[in-house]
């Protein structure tokens, strides 16, 4: 590039292919604004992340519930967001998307915390109790 762009990034532009011709070689180059810069990267993470995400199946077996959600890591906390559907047998039960990671997690049945029983990883929290843990494995 001969001036610098007006951003206030500058980006040297480096060959990314080349091929030889009768004349000599011609040269393929990418040129990304810096504002789009951001955008390219977080689809790439994105889509990296996609391929690899997996559906994992809470159940917990609360017959007299009458309603009964997950919190954790992947939702913020969040007690209403991901309230779990009753089966037919009457255990609820939901199925959440994944991306590979460690996360802790809680049930919140009707208004009062509860561990997974399935569960086979807990850590102590910070309020004194314990949160379950779930590792979702890459490309599982």
């Amino acid at each position: 590039m001969t001036s610098p762009s007006a951003d206030p990034l500058h980006i040297e532009c480096k060959p990314i292919w080349q091929e030889s011709t009768d004349g000599g070689q011609r040269w393929g180059v990418a040129v990304i604004k810096p504002s789009q810069l951001t955008a390219v990267i977080t689809a790439l993470r994105d889509e990296t992340v996609q391929s690899q995400v997996s559906t994992v199946t809470f159940t917990l077996e609360a017959l007299q519930a009458k309603r009964v959600c997950i919190a954790g890591d992947f939702n913020g906390w969040d007690t209403q967001s991901h309230p779990l559907a009753k089966t037919s047998s009457g255990a609820w039960q939901i199925r959440m998307p994944l991306p590979p990671g460690r996360y802790e997690y809680q049930f919140y049945v009707d208004g009062y915390w509860h561990n997974d029983p399935h569960s086979t990883q807990r850590v102590r929290n910070l309020f004194g109790t314990e949160n379950d843990v779930i590792e979702v494995p890459a490309g599982s």
